[in-house]
């Protein structure tokens, strides 16, 4: 797992852990080993530095059964009983990583029970270890089922009931779920998209006629379900008006999910304050090595564990952040942590767009659905997040195709649903002074009387090859000779950069790795890699976004993701506008009220 180097520039980011009110994270509960039904939970992060429970730090371990709820933090000096945080060191790298590592059974049975995952909460006066029920483990407690009608789409053609059935579902902890359907539905994408959602939460699913039946594994059977007639549920849950919710004294307070901070930079940039942070970086299958045991000649696969890296990137690059959870979006349970969020005026997220984008194949896209790695769902959560925080104004960033999709119109709907009026544009890089080709859709909604939003192109001053490539062709790599380049050559699918192009291709996240679809520089027969600070440069972000504590291949993920900048602060500009438009509209009125 990433860690804390021992230089200044990594030390930065210890500072930046230990100024943080709270820190969230999952991890599983391990095996002392593989034949032993004792169980372990290792919290070996640098996440500790939130509580303070740097290496070498004396700490207390209690068992809070009550609670449900180990507590771990640094011993005072009336503590008999103390322990050490240890330490885990790397040969091959120039830091330590401080480590908590508890095994005491009676303890960790009285507290966590059977569960697979923890939820570990750092917070300043010490780390909260908390049983992660999933879903399956409510639902199998109290079996109960519900039936729901599927055979007719909305006025816009959208089969937008399932929106509310994946919500009332996930409320009520159904076990046993009957659709009634019809063969327009189960050949819908919305009916992929409820199936996709359904076995994330453990439903087996099975189709017979019009009828489909999802069930939980060990699920008795049922004498009857519920019907829930969906046509009267009334998605949103709850009124409470602009005047209690708004944050007057922070009015461009933000939540950004989905987020390595590049965004986050360039919003704060305009005045925002980013004060919550949701990001994490699911595991690819290049992040597993396998490798031989030299004494026992077993097979062992280690993971190098990056979920965390987007996440301290982010935090490394705001000013204001207050709460980190570093969470899958789609497990990530608001209720749990409500109470440490703070009150804030504007949601942004940036929805994964692999499996929108026409870099990633049709089969790749298919086979990701089959094995729920797919982002095609991942509007869903952010819908949740928008619903449960009861947030006044949002904005999605996307690639274009999301734009048009069903995805898209679905999120849309359901934000109307929950009282916002929604905008949605298209936005060119080069139209903002951008030096690539980079298209986006941004989704913006409001309950605060939604206006103009647009953002307004600018003149053009920003040269690709003048002001980044010519000045540091020094940092230029060959690789010519690279097999990559012949296939990219060969697929009509390689990307160059011209002498003299003012405007250079878009970036994409696996450029680092030399895929086809990889941006290189071409100049006089040779093809050249470009470095990662040119390649920042292009997408328009400032030199002081820090990166330094992580590697060339997460740096060059984070920047081939990321948003646009110029183009983005732009837009953030007039949802700043939107929003102070609300204040100065809502304080004018209160005082004509007065007045009267």
């Amino acid at each position: 797992m990433f860690s804390i180097k021992k230089t200044k520039l990594h030390k930065a980011l210890a500072h930046a852990l230990g100024n943080l009110e709270a820190l969230t994270k999952r991890l599983k509960v391990m095996q002392e080993s593989p034949d032993s039904p004792r169980k372990k939970i290792v919290i070996s992060t640098k996440e500790l530095y939130v509580s303070s429970l740097g290496e070498g730090t004396k700490m207390v371990v209690e068992a809070h059964s009550d609670k449900s709820a180990l507590f771990i933090r640094p011993a005072t000096l009336s503590d008999g009983k103390t322990r050490v945080v240890s330490k885990r060191t790397y040969k091959s790298r120039d830091y330590v990583e401080p480590v908590v590592d508890i095994r005491h059974q009676r303890d960790i049975n009285a507290t966590i029970g059977d569960a697979e995952y923890v939820h570990v909460t750092f917070q300043k006066d010490g780390a909260w270890v908390r049983p992660a029920t999933k879903y399956q483990e409510i639902a199998l407690k109290h079996p109960s089922g519900a039936h729901f009608d599927m055979t007719m789409p909305d006025e816009e053609g959208l089969y937008s009931q399932i929106l509310k059935a994946i919500k009332i579902t996930k409320q009520s902890h159904f076990s046993s779920i009957i659709l009634n359907t019809s063969d327009d539905f189960l050949h819908s994408k919305e009916y992929v998209i409820l199936c996709v959602q359904l076995r994330r939460l453990g439903f087996d699913i099975k189709e017979t006629n019009n009828l489909v039946y999802a069930k939980l594994p060990r699920s008795p059977e049922l004498d009857s379900h519920e019907y829930i007639d969906l046509a009267r549920y009334n998605y949103k849950n709850s009124f409470q008006s602009m005047a209690t919710r708004f944050n007057f004294n922070e009015p461009l307070s933000t939540f950004a999910a989905c987020t390595a901070g590049v965004d986050i930079h360039a919003m704060e940039n305009e005045g925002f304050k980013t004060t919550s942070i949701l990001e994490y970086r699911p595991p690819e299958k290049r992040d597993f090595k396998k490798s031989v045991d030299k004494v026992s000649g077993e097979t062992v696969i280690k993971h190098n564990d990056k979920t965390d890296t987007g996440a301290l990137c982010a935090l490394l690059n705001s000013k204001h952040a207050k709460v980190v959870f570093n969470e899958d979006i789609y497990e990530f349970d608001f209720y749990r942590v409500s109470h440490l969020l703070p009150g804030f005026n504007h949601l942004h997220i940036s929805v994964q767009c692999d499996d929108f984008t026409n870099m990633k194949s049709n089969s790749l896209k298919d086979n990701s659905i089959d094995d729920l790695s797919t982002t095609i769902d991942m509007f869903i959560p952010a819908l949740e997040l928008a619903d449960m925080t009861n947030t006044p104004t949002m904005l999605v960033e996307n690639v274009v195709n999301f734009g048009k999709s069903i995805e898209c119109r679905l999120l849309s709907t359901g934000l109307k649903w929950l009282g916002h009026e929604v905008e949605t544009h298209n936005y060119n890089a080069a139209d903002f002074n951008g030096m690539t080709k980079r298209v986006r859709t941004y989704l913006f909604s409001s309950q605060l009387g939604l206006d103009d939003i647009k953002a307004t192109p600018v003149a053009r001053r920003a040269h690709a090859w003048n002001d980044v490539i010519a000045p540091r062709l020094n940092e230029l790599r060959d690789v010519t000779h690279c097999k990559t380049i012949q296939k990219g050559i060969d697929t009509g699918r390689i990307r160059v950069i011209n002498v003299g192009d003012a405007i250079v291709p878009t970036i994409v996240k696996s450029q680092s790795r030399q895929v086809k679809d990889s941006v290189y520089v071409y100049i006089n027969g040779r093809y050249y890699m470009p470095s990662n600070d040119m390649l920042k440069a292009l997408m328009g972000i400032p030199a002081d976004f820090n990166t330094a504590p992580f590697s060339e291949e997460i740096t060059s993920e984070i920047t081939g993701q990321s948003i646009e900048y110029l183009m983005h602060q732009a837009i953030c500009e007039k949802v700043k506008q939107h929003i102070y438009r609300f204040v100065k509209s809502f304080f004018g009125l209160n005082m004509l009220t007065v007045q009267a």
